[in-house]
C-alpha cells in the first residue's frame, strides 16, 4: 500500500475518533442537564454552591421538640439528615415555638424523617423559608446543610 493511502487512512481514523469523543461528551453533558432527582446531583450542586453554606447539627431529646432549621428568607437549598437509629418527625411552621408544638403523631408532624440516613431536601421546587421543628420518641441527631 502506498504511503499516501496509509496517511489518508490514519487521518480518517483520527477524525472518526475525535467525532466519537465529541458525541460522548455531548451525551454526558445532556445527561447532567436532565438530572432532576432529590440527591445532590450535578444540577443541584450548581444551585447549592451559589450562596453561603452553613452546616448545623441538632440533638433532639426524646419527646421534646426543637428547631432544627431557623426561618431564613434567603434560603435556596437545605438538606436535613437523620443520622440516628430512631425516626424523627418534621413540622413546618414559621410562627410556633417548639414548646407549643404537640408531640408525636399530631397533624403538625407531616413529614417523617427515616432513621439511619433518612433525608428531606428543600430546593427551588419545594422552597420553604420558615422554621422547621423536629421531634422524636428517642434521642436523635439531625444534620442540616443550608445555602443562602
Amino acid at each position: 500500500m502506498d504511503t499516501r493511502k496509509i496517511s489518508l487512512l490514519a487521518n480518517i481514523s483520527m477524525i472518526i475518533g475525535i467525532l466519537f469523543l465529541i458525541v460522548g461528551v455531548l451525551y454526558f453533558i445532556n445527561n447532567i442537564a436532565k438530572n432532576d432527582d432529590n440527591s445532590l446531583g450535578a444540577a443541584q450542586i450548581n444551585n447549592f454552591w451559589d450562596g453561603t453554606v452553613s452546616a448545623t447539627t441538632t440533638t433532639l431529646t426524646a419527646g421534646e421538640a426543637s428547631v432544627v432549621l431557623t426561618q431564613n428568607s434567603a434560603r435556596n437549598y437545605a438538606v436535613l439528615t437523620n443520622t440516628s437509629a430512631t425516626i424523627a418527625y418534621l413540622a413546618f411552621n414559621a410562627t410556633t415555638t417548639p414548646n407549643a408544638v404537640p408531640l408525636l403523631g399530631e397533624e403538625n408532624y407531616v413529614i417523617p424523617l427515616a432513621a439511619s440516613g433518612g433525608t428531606y431536601t428543600i430546593d427551588l421546587d419545594n422552597l420553604y423559608l420558615g422554621q422547621v421543628i423536629a421531634t422524636s420518641s428517642g434521642v436523635v441527631e439531625i444534620r442540616v446543610l443550608e445555602t443562602r
